[in-house]
């Protein structure tokens, strides 16, 4: 079997899968089966562009799709989910999240040196590998070795889980004497199960606090629409998921959604991807279909991230900013994209006064978190020195304080004078790496 072949088969294995999961979280409204889906069907897009380490994306990948099944036969079978198997999907969930940006990471774009990106790969590898494996124990699953050997049995399990699905999903629609059971359901699916279709909160975020009050204070005060704007590696993702997390915006907005645009370089695939996201059919009319969810939505926020991707493509740029001028349309959605550079696309009243783009963090903010990453600091005038080779830019922060954690300040210091700026290699893609920390 050829490399891609495997691959192709994963995909329409796990594309079967997240159409069920979607199925079954319209009739159930289950706390994270959105979430869930939305994020397979964004690996779904990843893995088939991976450029290294395919046997170790093949290898997540394909203990996922057993999992996935399994979750939804939980749900199958079970009126109601108790609170310790709903902990352990949430953090199913999580160990998803971190796939995805393991298999993001494969791709040609550069972030860092080939040596500490090795040591990177190998920890979040094993990070998602060990969430895996206590997922198969937790939800009472056996791991096969490679399911590559049974690839035809892998795809029946997928059609007749799907079977299944339809057969609920239809039972729901005509049998009355269910519709209690279907309350009780859906009465589970509350704010905090928006907030699980989110990236987390990032847990080291310092600098950025004039920031965050003000894009909180023309969220909760009207529709919005707003650009966050800076170079790469500048922390324009951490600001947009540590506005998402904020108390006042999560109770105002009842539907929230984060969608990193980087794998989508052309306006149809940028619809396409959102569709997705959504739980929408991406075929049709799919333009149609978003602006038709939003309208008809509550109060709803909608993060499109690392957006430059997809406007930068000079020929599709007019229709991108077609789509975005649609979205800002709709009343009760409000809009925030962050994208690299100092322009702001054409066709959307943007909210004023404009956010200036991000500065790099203070000398008191990157400290800060130099020394939330570091566990001991022996020598503060060695933390300075590396400080100053980083020009506060919070991704150059966030990657020499992880080399100083792993090999201590001076160690880091005596190479840089050895190998000077070749230490580092920031690449324009810095989402992910910054992903990966927080």
């Amino acid at each position: 079997m050829s490399p891609q072949a495997p691959t192709t088969a994963l995909v329409q294995c796990l594309g079967i899968t997240v159409i069920a999961l979607n199925e079954l979280c319209d009739a159930l409204g289950a706390p994270f089966l959105k979430s869930i889906s939305s994020t397979t069907a964004s690996l779904l897009v990843s893995i088939q562009d991976t450029k290294r380490n395919q046997d170790q994306c093949l290898l997540l990948m394909e203990r996922v799709q057993p999992l996935l099944l399994g979750i939804i036969r939980l749900h199958i079978e079970a009126a109601e989910l108790p609170p310790a198997i709903l902990k352990e999907i949430d953090k199913f969930t999580e160990t998803l999240h971190k796939i995805y940006v393991f298999i993001e990471a494969q791709h040609d774009r550069g972030i860092i040196k080939r040596w500490f990106r090795a040591n990177e790969n190998s920890a979040l590898f094993n990070d998602c590998k060990a969430g895996l494996e206590h997922a198969f124990e937790a939800f009472n699953i056996q791991i096969k070795t490679s399911v590559w050997k049974n690839v035809e049995d892998m795809r029946r399990d997928s059609e007749t889980m799907h079977e299944k699905v339809l057969e609920i999903v239809a039972g729901i629609s005509s049998d009355r004497a269910q519709s209690d059971t279907l309350s009780s359901l859906q009465s589970r699916q509350t704010s905090s199960d928006s907030l699980s279709m989110l990236p987390g909160e990032p847990k080291i975020f310092h600098g950025r606090e004039a920031e965050v009050a003000r894009i909180v204070n023309n969220l909760t005060h009207g529709p919005t629409q707003i650009v966050i704007l800076g170079p790469g590696g500048i922390g324009k993702t951490s600001l947009a998921r540590a506005v998402l997390h904020n108390p006042l915006v999560v109770s105002k907005y009842t539907r929230m959604f984060f969608i990193p645009c980087d794998s989508a370089p052309t306006c149809s695939e940028l619809i396409g991807l959102v569709a997705l996201h959504l739980g929408l059919d991406p075929g049709g009319n799919p333009t149609k279909s978003i602006i038709r969810f939003f309208s008809t939505s509550p109060p709803t926020l909608l993060v499109l991230d690392n957006f430059e991707t997809p406007w930068e493509n000079a020929e599709d740029r007019g229709e991108v900013e077609e789509f975005l001028a649609l979205l800002a349309d709709v009343t009760q959605l409000a809009l925030i994209i962050t994208m690299r550079g100092a322009e702001r696309p054409a066709g959307v009243q943007w909210t004023r006064p404009f956010m200036a783009p991000l500065a790099p963090l203070t000398n008191e903010a990157a400290l800060q978190m130099f020394t939330d990453i570091v566990d001991d600091v022996r020598d503060m005038g060695d933390v300075q020195k590396l400080l100053a080779l980083t020009d506060n830019l919070p991704l150059a922060v966030d990657i020499i304080a992880h080399l100083a954690e792993y090999e201590g300040c001076g160690i880091v210091l005596s190479k840089w004078e050895d190998q000077k700026t070749s230490l580092l290699a920031l690449g324009t893609d810095c989402h992910a790496l910054t992903y990966l920390r927080t």
